[in-house]
């Protein structure tokens, strides 16, 4: 029992830790960050700050990492529900984009930003996630092009705008869109675009 209570209170720290974390990282910047500033955010001192991690760069990969984990995570949900109601992949797709990116638009838009200030190490996992993405969206490009006999080299094409066009969601001022909103009109950016390099 008290080990399991245990547990939790490390859990929750680590929580705490790496919310404080996204909060000054993304308000001040990766490298304006001090370990120190870090610690007297969560009211700790500078030295027990490393009880709770390995290391800042370390720190920001994690948020990184999972983050971009999530993403995906939601992005096969929505693809999984569009296929089982035989609906546009592309759109859930789309879906599933834009509703986590309004749950958790600073922790992508600090990965865009701060991934630079990662190890080459931790910027291939990154990527490696990336091209997961890359492949969810192929598929759910595939799935429309293949039907309609377009060449791979479109369905590249097409993946790389998609996901830049996305991307750009981010920039929006928060609010500006209802996530409704927001599907609808970046699920019709996609399917424009996609009409017309079949044009």
């Amino acid at each position: 029992m008290v080990q399991r209570q245990l547990k939790c209170e490390e859990t929750d720290r680590s929580t705490e830790v790496r919310e404080a974390a996204l909060k000054l990282f993304y308000q001040y910047g990766y490298h304006a960050v001090s370990l120190r500033k870090l610690a007297s955010e969560l009211g700790l001192s500078a030295g027990s700050l490393y009880a709770h991690i390995e290391s800042k760069q370390e720190l920001l990969f994690e948020i990184i990492e999972s983050t971009q984990q999530a993403l995906n995570y939601s992005i096969r949900r929505e693809l999984k529900r569009a296929a089982q109601r035989n609906a546009s992949l592309l759109d859930g797709f789309v879906r599933g984009a834009i509703s986590h990116a309004c749950r958790e638009r600073r922790h992508l838009l600090l990965g865009i930003r701060e991934r630079h200030s990662l190890s080459a190490e931790q910027q291939r996992c990154i990527e490696h996630l990336r091209q997961e993405l890359a492949a969810l969206l192929n598929q759910a490009l595939g799935t429309q092009l293949r039907t309609l006999q377009a060449p791979a080299s479109a369905i590249q094409v097409m993946t790389q705008s998609v996901l830049t066009t996305l991307d750009g969601f981010l920039y929006l001022p928060e609010q500006a869109l209802s996530v409704e909103r927001a599907v609808k009109v970046f699920a019709a950016m996609a399917n424009a675009a996609v009409a017309e390099i079949l044009d």
